[in-house]
């Protein structure tokens, strides 16, 4: 039986062993998935130690890590510069990077939202948001705005990406306007921090999105409440990356009907 795990610097807390296999189950594949915590700087040690395996999933802080020990990695990875999966077969390594794919797909295919001339704010600049933005901007946004607490950061990640002429970099300080949409890319939830993004640009149909989730509501979604907003957190995003890595890992497509049961189920989960 192949044998999977995610790993992580925390990784106790992970939802993505429910989530495989659930879907697993619903796809009638038997697997193994468990859980490591693995130090920053061992990542590579670790690896070698665990070649058996078919497959990892990567969590924060080790997603550079993840993709320079890999032996190959797709486009979108080495776009990130950051590795949310790897896939092992022969002895060789393949890192893939599904942040962005699987943001898009829970905004679009569970919290059925239209990106399409919308006005969208991303808040980050880091490996989440170089994976999100050119799947972003493909949508076809009315406008979209990077903010971050570096500027030279944005500026620096919407050149590399070669998206200066459809996004705009803005101090958040300096955001007017109601956004449609406002993805907070950060880790702050983590820290129960909230950007300091001006309560003016959201409106009572603005959602917020925070790439975050826990058992509680984060911060983030505290704030947009707060504030009459729509909110809601990254346990789709988490839900539908995992469905794309177990497409890649078995070769199989996941549904829509089994991409928002399981999304279910690990609502139920958490409840």
């Amino acid at each position: 039986m192949p044998r999977f795990a995610v790993v992580g610097y925390p990784a106790s807390h992970s939802l993505s062993p429910f989530i495989h296999q659930r879907l697993a189950h619903h796809l009638a594949i038997a697997i193994e998935y468990e859980q490591y915590e693995v130090k920053p700087g061992t990542l590579a040690d670790f690896l070698r130690a665990h070649s058996a395996f078919a497959g990892f999933n990567i969590k924060y802080p080790l997603k550079q890590e993840a993709l320079a020990y890999a032996s190959e990695s797709s486009l979108r990875a080495r776009k990130a510069g950051a590795a949310s999966c790897l896939a092992i077969k022969n002895s060789e390594v393949f890192a893939d990077n599904f942040d962005g794919e699987g943001l898009l797909d829970d905004l679009e295919h569970i919290q059925q939202v239209s990106l399409v001339d919308a006005r969208v704010c991303v808040i980050g600049a880091g490996n989440v948001a170089a994976s999100v933005l050119p799947l972003l901007v493909a949508k076809a946004p009315g406008e979209c705005v990077v903010t971050s607490r570096s500027l030279v950061r944005a500026r620096d990640l919407v050149t590399r990406l070669a998206l200066a002429s459809e996004v705009s970099v803005m101090a958040i300080t300096a955001l007017v306007g109601t956004f449609d949409v406002i993805l907070n890319l950060t880790p702050s939830s983590l820290h129960d921090e909230v950007p300091a993004i001006p309560a003016a640009v959201i409106g009572p149909n603005t959602l917020c999105y925070d790439v975050e989730y826990a058992q509680v509501e984060t911060a983030f979604e505290r704030f947009a409440k707060a504030h009459q907003a729509n909110a809601c957190n990254g346990v789709g995003m988490l839900v539908a990356h995992n469905a794309r890595v177990f497409e890649l890992w078995h070769g199989v497509s996941v549904s829509q009907d089994v991409l928002l049961a399981v999304y279910q189920e690990t609502l139920s989960s958490l409840n």
